[in-house]
């Protein structure tokens, strides 16, 4: 057995992957000290159980021999990006030890110009770019476009940047006018908004949010997530809370960052970091959630849980990552649809209770995407028009 070659120092992702595996607690810093793929990949092993097995995987390897191996391998290989690749400022290292683990566990990673199977083309019409659409206080919308200057009916001065974002700028004057906003996002976008005072809020596709575009002279700062999912990064304000709708599920914050996904039948919200109180108005139930912990909101009945989770598969999305960990396929396709604006279709319901594990670049093709899981899973695509078919192969 060789050890690692003097030359070689122990990458942060191999400290934290070893001290996982001895049962270790890693903080929320030392996480964030990672690059987001190896963040991916540990989460993915972590969640696979697989972490003892990693770290035999890096005391057995031969690493003079797999350095010079992959080296040589990544050098003659070059061109487009394909799926997420490992590539940082330590690749063969991290390469050598985790792409085999990777295609073991099923978490492919694809390198330039790797021969795989494509899905079935047999259609595909260019669809019109859907506009990210902004609703006044006075009803009226607004197609947003970059660099775009907007004036709401109470005066507040908005405008669009460079990196479709919406910025709102405080205005003191307008402090006694209740004007809300409403921002929708459609299916195959994500937006960011900032809000007047300075709260960030990234919204995926297929999302809508109201909002007052001037918190001045409120208790509370009050936003109602109506559709969708949003990640908040909000701005500390201990003498008036953040609070963000969503049905009869309300959560509380003072200064903090979670995700809040409503598409499903429940309303996860997770905690990245501070503390929330979540709240049921229908049953009264209350809960306060820490960092690294998510709650579920039954909507049908109401029902509040909490358990610990791996923050990272719930908000890698804000970072332009989708992430699947352990999805069942009928969850992981609904995702796809809304990210790439397509229709689904199974023609075997049974197909829908498949898992799979993975991860891709949000700027990858659906084609690219759908390829990959096409080979390593039993199915098989076809894209006809705007609908993507699944069946057995």
């Amino acid at each position: 057995m060789m050890s690692k070659p003097d030359n070689i120092d122990q990458p942060k992702w191999e400290q934290v992957l070893r001290s996982l595996a001895q049962g270790n607690e890693v903080s929320e810093d030392r996480f964030k000290e990672l690059t987001a793929e190896e963040r991916a990949y540990i989460s993915e092993i972590n969640n696979q159980q697989k972490l003892k097995e990693a770290v035999a995987d890096l005391e057995a390897i031969d690493l003079s021999a797999d350095w010079h191996a992959m080296g040589g391998r990544l050098e003659e290989e070059s061109g487009s990006k394909r799926l997420v690749p490992l590539l940082s400022k330590w690749v063969r290292y991290a390469a050598a030890v985790l792409l085999p683990l990777a295609v073991a566990l099923g978490i492919y990673t694809y390198l330039p110009d790797h021969k795989k199977q494509a899905p079935t083309v047999e259609s595909q019409p260019n669809m019109p770019s859907k506009d990210v659409t902004l609703i006044l206080g006075d009803g009226s919308k607004v197609a947003l476009k970059q660099r775009q200057s907007i004036k709401n009916p109470d005066g507040t001065q908005i405008h669009t940047d460079a990196e479709n974002a919406l910025v709102y700028q405080a205005n003191e004057h307008n402090a006694g006018t209740a004007v809300f906003n409403t921002l929708i996002i459609p299916r195959g976008k994500t937006y960011k908004l900032i809000l007047d005072d300075l709260t960030e809020i990234w919204l995926n596709a297929d999302s809508r949010i109201r909002y007052r575009a001037n918190f001045a002279g409120t208790a509370t700062r009050d936003v109602y997530l109506e559709k969708g999912e949003a990640y908040f990064q909000v701005a500390p304000n201990t003498g008036k809370p953040f609070i963000v709708h969503s049905g009869q599920m309300n959560v509380q914050v003072l200064g903090t960052a979670f995700n809040m996904h409503t598409y499903s039948g429940s309303i996860l919200t997770t905690l990245v970091e501070g503390k929330v109180k979540i709240a049921s108005s229908s049953s009264g139930k209350q809960l306060i959630l820490s960092p690294g912990q998510q709650s579920g909101f039954d909507k049908n009945t109401g029902s509040l849980t909490k358990q610990d989770v791996d923050v990272f598969p719930s908000v890698a999305w804000k970072d332009g990552m989708i992430v699947f960990a352990n999805q069942t396929m009928g969850d992981l396709m609904e995702q796809l649809a809304r990210i790439y604006d397509y229709e689904i279709e199974f023609k075997d319901q049974g197909l829908k209770q498949l898992h799979y594990t993975g991860r891709a670049d949000r700027a990858e093709s659906l084609q690219n995407i759908l390829g990959i899981i096409e080979e390593t899973s039993a199915l098989k695509f076809t894209i006809k028009d705007r609908t993507v078919i699944v069946d057995k192969p």
